[in-house]
């Protein structure tokens, strides 16, 4: 089964969120392959992240959605306007409005716990123009991780 196909995600499809074809996945993949990584398992301290815990953005229950955009677009996906839920290789993944996804990391990891990633996309000339620089990661706890 394909983690796009829980129930909580194809109502997302259902409603306007795009699916990234398997293949776009296999290449975020090989990018992500081709980073320096540690030895720890972290990317290589070249790399330099602004870092921030989803809590943050949440007043008297309530997810600030302004707050979490505005700190995205301080970073490299802040040029984007689209984010890309990435789950595995071979395995399609879930293009979202950039201010739905940033409210909803949560929900979309719901069944895909650990580490995971995401990256950025824009609508040009009725496609996706995908960019695996501007890429983000998630704890799958609370902490979320914006390429600076």
């Amino acid at each position: 089964m394909n983690y796009i196909d829980y129930p909580h995600l194809t109502v997302w499809i259902g409603c306007g969120a795009s699916i990234l074809p398997a293949g776009d996945s296999n290449a975020f993949d090989d990018y992500l392959s081709s980073l320096e990584w540690g030895s720890d398992g972290g990317l290589s301290e070249k790399y330099k992240f602004l870092e921030n815990n989803l809590s943050d953005f949440e007043s008297d229950g309530l997810f600030d959605s302004i707050a979490a955009v505005k700190w995205l677009d301080g970073s490299k996906v802040g040029r984007d306007s689209h984010i890309v839920f990435w789950y595995v290789r071979g395995q399609p993944g879930l293009i979202c409005d950039k201010e739905f996804a940033i409210k909803n990391v949560d929900v979309a990891y719901w069944k895909a716990p650990g580490k995971r990633f995401m990256f950025g996309a824009t609508f040009v000339e009725g496609k996706f123009k995908l960019s695996f620089d501007d890429f983000l990661i998630y704890s799958g706890a609370d902490k979320i991780s914006a390429l600076a």
